[in-house]
């Protein structure tokens, strides 16, 4: 019984001692309304790239898949000696090559994989670091990353976040 009572009354002490950090001076909520700010923008950021790298492989396999259709097709066409389909087919061939050779779809998406790890490694370590430290260190990774992303992708990558934190969705932007 004596064990339930000291246990007991450490939960108490806790409980005091949090209810005086946070409501005591005011200065724990603001402190606790930065951090969750900041925690939002990091996450906000890994949903940006996830999405961006989304995107760029959906085009990137968007491509592969008409220029192995149009080749195919091409080839048949030449099997059977239509020479206008055959040419149409390898016009289409060399605009889907044209395409993936200046949008070069798998570089992007690789390079929004590649630059969602530091914040993905940032969000995971951000139990172990003061509020200053963590916005820190998270605009040390921003000024440092060059990957451009689409406008809906950033608004789609904001009501996700919006959503995943049971906010507010007034909040959210209004897709059209």
């Amino acid at each position: 019984a004596l064990e339930h009572f000291a246990f007991h009354e450490v939960v108490v002490q806790v409980a005091v001692a949090l209810f005086v950090l946070f409501f005591g001076n005011g200065h724990g909520l603001e402190a606790l309304g930065h951090r969750f700010e900041t925690l939002f923008t990091i996450r906000y950021a890994i949903r940006v790239l996830e999405r961006g790298r989304r995107f760029w492989a959906k085009i990137d396999v968007l491509l592969k898949v008409c220029a192995l259709l149009s080749v195919s097709s091409a080839i048949y066409a030449i099997g059977a000696t239509d020479q206008r389909i055959a040419i149409v087919f390898g016009a289409f061939f060399a605009l889907t090559q044209a395409i993936e050779f200046a949008l070069r779809p798998a570089d992007k998406s690789a390079a929004a994989l590649a630059a969602a790890a530091p914040y993905a490694n940032l969000f995971a370590a951000q139990s172990g670091r003061a509020d200053d430290a963590l916005e820190a260190d998270y605009l040390a990774i921003a000024a440092q990353d060059d990957f451009l992303s689409l406008e809906s992708i950033r608004r789609l990558a904001y009501n996700d976040v919006v959503e995943e934190r049971c906010e507010d969705t007034s909040e959210a932007y209004v897709l059209t």
